[in-house]
């Protein structure tokens, strides 16, 4: 596993094992450490590439059923009459 992977994994399983209550809370995700990592990982994808706080980011994830693998989502503000819509889709493996 090279540097970067490393610390990647680190901060996804962190993130996950700090918020696992609420992971559990909002998205159901008990008992599963392969999913809530998943989801840990693109939690933090979607913190960092739009510079958002954890709840703004958390509040973005759309992971579930019928989601037509769409696992988060964000809405900017509208300007001059558009607005950007950002899909993430993330799959994490070992």
């Amino acid at each position: 596993m090279s540097m970067n992977i490393s610390v990647i994994d680190g901060q996804a399983t962190k993130l996950g094992n700090d918020h696992a209550e609420e992971f559990a809370e909002r998205l159901k995700i008990k008992n599963d450490p392969v999913k809530l990592r998943s989801t840990a990982f693109v939690l933090l994808t979607v913190k960092h590439y739009l510079d958002l706080q954890i709840d703004d980011a958390f509040g973005c994830l759309t992971d579930g059923g019928n989601d037509f693998g769409v696992d988060a989502l964000h809405i900017g503000s509208v300007e001059d009459g558009e607005f950007t819509v950002t899909l993430f889709q993330g799959k994490y493996t070992n």
